[in-house]
């Protein structure tokens, strides 16, 4: 292959490259270079579909299928049932050094065994202070 031949398929690849990117972008100034991209796109993902069936691979070009290997992938596959969510709540806490709900009521548990029922939430339970006016 000579140093031309080489040149004229960079350049026939790089117009290729050019048109898909204005179907993509929309950036096309004439609707028949825009129609031409359009078929390039489609006979390449024709391609694509092709070369997975000949593999013996899923197709590349179906949507749900790449939906759902990505959930799989990132693990939200499913929903969680509420056991679930609080498991993975309680090792996440464990794992960044959070307390959880239990460990916060022991708290409080032991709080109130050591200074007693919180009053100060009641209406009139803190003394109230006159002032006097300084005028």
């Amino acid at each position: 292959m000579c140093i031309r031949d080489r040149w004229y398929q960079r350049r026939v690849h790089g117009e290729k490259k050019k048109k898909l990117r204005e179907v993509r972008f929309q950036t096309g100034a004439n609707t028949a270079s825009t129609l031409e991209a359009e078929k390039i796109m489609e006979q390449e993902l024709q391609k694509q579909s092709e070369r997975a069936k000949r593999f013996g691979i899923p197709d590349p070009t179906d949507e749900e299928l790449k939906k759902q290997k990505r959930a799989e992938r990132f693990g939200t596959s499913g929903e969680l049932t509420p056991s679930e969510e609080n498991k993975k709540k309680e090792e996440r806490a464990k794992r960044f050094g959070l307390s959880t709900p239990q460990e916060q009521e022991e708290k409080l548990k032991m709080r109130l065994a050591k200074f007693g029922p919180n009053t100060a939430s009641e209406p009139g339970a803190l003394p109230q202070k006159k002032f006097k006016k300084s005028f």
